[in-house]
């Protein structure tokens, strides 16, 4: 992986674009009702919207990371291992950072031994 449109999930250029696109498209609508909440909280200052709030700041800052990824020519890659997150992974969930058995060890606090073999 060389460049942020290099990467190609075993779909191709089309598909990597396609990620891209959803994540951009991702970013404007999670930065659209950000916006709404913290509107409706500067009225209501309520809990239930001051958690939303936190949820969408965290939702905005995974997608942000993600197309920071991008722009590095790093997305695709698992944080922990570094090898390839599974197309399936990304296309389900464009912002993931980790594989499939990263993500499981971090979750369960067990460190995983070896090197992730693709699925």
């Amino acid at each position: 992986m060389t460049s942020a449109t290099s990467y190609r999930p075993d779909g191709g250029v089309q598909e990597s674009d396609e990620l891209r696109d959803a994540l951009e498209a991702q970013f404007q609508g999670q930065t659209d009702r950000l916006i709404q909440l913290t509107s409706r909280y500067r009225f209501s200052r309520d809990d239930t919207t001051a958690a939303s709030i936190a949820s969408a700041r965290s939702s905005l800052a995974d997608t942000a990371h993600a197309l920071q990824r991008i722009a590095e020519g790093r997305y695709g890659a698992c944080e922990h291992c570094g090898l390839s997150i599974p197309r399936w992974r990304l296309s389900d969930r464009p912002h993931a950072s980790l594989c499939p058995r990263c993500d499981r060890s971090d979750t369960t606090g067990r460190p995983h031994s070896g090197r992730y073999e693709p699925v």
